[in-house]
């Protein structure tokens, strides 16, 4: 199969459906795969199957050093974002998503495309402006619920350093971008509340 990751296609009958599976060429990593079943009545609670989620990529995959960056319950199936941290840096490029069935618990979704594609050292510079600076940017009425730094991808294909501040204004709550050198948004999403958690619009 050919694209920006050259990967076998493989396809398998099981007695809950077909699973289509892409494999990487080099390396044998597993790109993409894909249940192709309806499940059934949810019977497990999204923490869960976040649960079967974590021990999937770390026990299948080998990817340890992943944290939940956001999840949404559609029908029976919860998707859950997963990206790596380096320093203390929230790294969203390196992005794997994982969808968990909520009839049995198994993972019928896996989704590593940016991850295999971006994920590498990397050497962060360090940001000029403080935590303290960035927040003084804010408008004043926002409620600072949590911040970190976050490398996050640009329409142009780069990536920028920013903060990554998490707010409420009223009941909204927003996730703001601030660059860390110059201290210029970036990036301003809603997060709206959903039963499998909170999705970023």
């Amino acid at each position: 199969m050919k694209g920006r990751i050259p990967a076998y296609r493989v396809e398998a009958d099981t007695s809950a459906g077909k699973v289509v599976a892409l494999i990487t060429r080099q390396g044998g990593h597993l790109l993409l795969l894909l249940a192709e079943r309806y499940p059934g009545k949810p019977r497990l609670k999204v923490e869960e199957a976040r649960s079967r989620a974590e021990s999937y990529l770390r026990d299948k995959l080998g990817l340890k050093n992943m944290h939940l960056s956001y999840s949404v319950q559609k029908g029976a199936l919860a998707i859950f974002n997963f990206i790596p941290e380096e320093g203390g840096v929230a790294l969203y490029p390196d992005m794997v998503k994982v969808t968990v069935a909520l009839d049995d618990g198994r993972v019928v979704g896996v989704d590593t495309y940016s991850y295999l594609m971006f994920h590498r050292p990397r050497f962060l510079p360090q940001p000029r402006l403080t935590a303290a600076e960035a927040r003084g940017l804010l408008n004043p009425r926002l409620k600072i619920e949590n911040q970190r730094l976050a490398l996050i991808p640009t329409d142009g294909g780069k990536e920028k350093l920013c903060y990554e501040f998490k707010t409420r204004l009223g009941e909204d709550i927003y996730l703001i971008y601030l660059d860390a050198e110059r201290g210029e948004e970036e990036k301003i999403l809603k997060l709206v509340p959903t039963t499998g958690g909170e999705l970023a619009l």
